[in-house]
């Protein structure tokens, strides 16, 4: 069994309008006649901090109209709850000290940046880069051989959130399932003096998440050959957000009556549908292009990509914005907690039996 071949992800991006409960409503007392025991959850993460804003520039170094990103592919390890020891991953790092990581950095760099990424290949076999729906980037074959580097220039002419991978060399789609992908926001002019996904008033928001979505199967990272592994054997037996599994999942810190912009991308093979408990959320762009009428959705599917000739929305970049309903609890863990924790519909991001 051969895994995805070419394009595999999907990038979506949501716009969140969260309300949580006032402290008396959320705390209104029950029936006498029914007896209530509460029990306090513990915090594990304590409290989220002032609202997370927009994100900072990171990645890639910028001189005018000019980003210069590094990516550095390495071997690295993934400590997942319940596993009995660290998973093997391949994954990319932002300097070659650094460790590796899955998802790699986030590159963050202004729409009509001329942006060179150089990829470092610390891998055994040779690897290219691949950014889907980035216009004037070619498929590479052939990539940086093992030691070797290996640079691409592109144009960011359009904002939006984008996928990049592992390209298109004989290995490339077993080396992104292995942990090589990341994620690449291009941020568009402010709209009436707000920040805005498309540059435009229907995006505008406060504050924004990266949440890039994937799986892992400990059995296929540990394997003493991924690049030969039958994949018929494969069974992912955690979701990751970010590259971490529930509970240890990050809250989104918010606060009242703040626009949310949640920029999903799966980086993964299965399909990732997204939800935030108690809030609707609206897509409003797809493609790095706005939509024409926003699309309301509680849950947002995020299927894996399939072959760019199959599949021209493939890897999308979506947006959305929502209200908060009375379930307090999807918008925060406590009255005095501003966070909203982004679930996993299909598996709550909990380790599965795969």
């Amino acid at each position: 069994m051969k895994p995805p071949s070419g394009l595999r992800g999907s990038a979506l991006v949501a716009v969140c309008l969260l309300i949580p409960l006032s402290p008396a409503a959320a705390h209104a007392a029950p029936p006498a006649r029914i007896p209530v025991t509460f029990a306090a959850a513990p915090q594990r993460l304590g409290p989220p901090g002032p609202p997370a804003g927009v994100l900072r520039q990171t990645g890639c170094t910028i001189t005018g109209s000019t980003a210069v990103c590094d990516l550095w592919a390495k071997n690295g390890q993934l400590v997942l709850p319940g596993a009995a020891a660290p998973v093997p991953i391949w994954g990319f790092a932002s300097t070659s000290d650094a460790p590796a990581g899955t998802p790699g950095p986030v590159l963050v760099v202004d729409q009509d940046d001329t942006v060179t990424v150089t990829v470092h290949n610390g891998l055994g076999t040779a690897l290219s880069l691949a950014v889907p729906a980035m216009t004037g980037l070619a498929p590479d074959h052939t990539g940086a051989a093992a030691g070797g580097s290996k640079t691409y220039t592109f144009k960011a002419g359009r904002p939006g959130t984008y996928l990049y991978e592992a390209g298109h060399t004989e290995n490339g789609a077993r080396q992104a399932m292995m942990g090589l992908t990341g994620a690449l926001v291009v941020r568009a002019p402010d709209a009436a003096g707000k920040p805005s996904a498309y540059g435009d008033a229907a995006s505008t928001y406060d504050d924004e998440a990266v949440l890039v979505l994937s799986e892992v199967d400990p059995a296929f990272n540990g394997a003493a050959d991924p690049l030969s592994t039958d994949l018929r054997t494969y069974r992912p037996k955690y979701r990751l957000i970010n590259g971490k599994a529930f509970p240890e999942t990050d809250p989104v810190a918010t606060d009242v009556g703040r626009k949310v912009l949640l920029r999903y991308v799966n980086g993964g093979v299965l399909a990732h549908p997204m939800t935030v408990l108690g809030v609707d959320q609206s897509v409003v762009g797809q493609n790095s292009r706005p939509t024409a009428y926003p699309e309301g959705a509680v849950t947002l599917p995020l299927p894996p990509g399939k072959a760019p000739t199959r599949s021209p929305r493939c890897r999308a970049a979506r947006t959305a914005a929502g209200s908060c309903s009375s379930n307090r609890a999807a918008c925060s863990t406590t009255p005095a907690r501003r966070s909203a924790r982004p679930r996993s519909e299909s598996a709550r991001s909990r380790p599965s039996a795969g």
